[in-house]
């Protein structure tokens, strides 16, 4: 499975703009290292939505 499924589409459209925009935004889901590395390559600030935590009810925890 790969990470970076975004980038091949998300370049091409960065860089359509002219001149290139400074900073993307993008959901929570795709905070992964391998996508904030080739931003960041590309000099590309990369902006992400907040995700928040995952509650676990108490009887979960008592059961795992």
């Amino acid at each position: 499975m790969t990470t970076t499924p975004i980038l091949p589409t998300l370049i091409p459209r960065h860089n359509a703009f002219s001149p290139p925009k400074k900073a993307v935004g993008l959901d929570a889901g795709y905070f992964t290292v391998p996508i904030t590395e080739s931003l960041a390559r590309r000099e590309v600030i990369s902006v992400f939505d907040y995700r928040r935590p995952t509650k676990i009810k108490k009887a979960e925890r008592l059961i795992t």
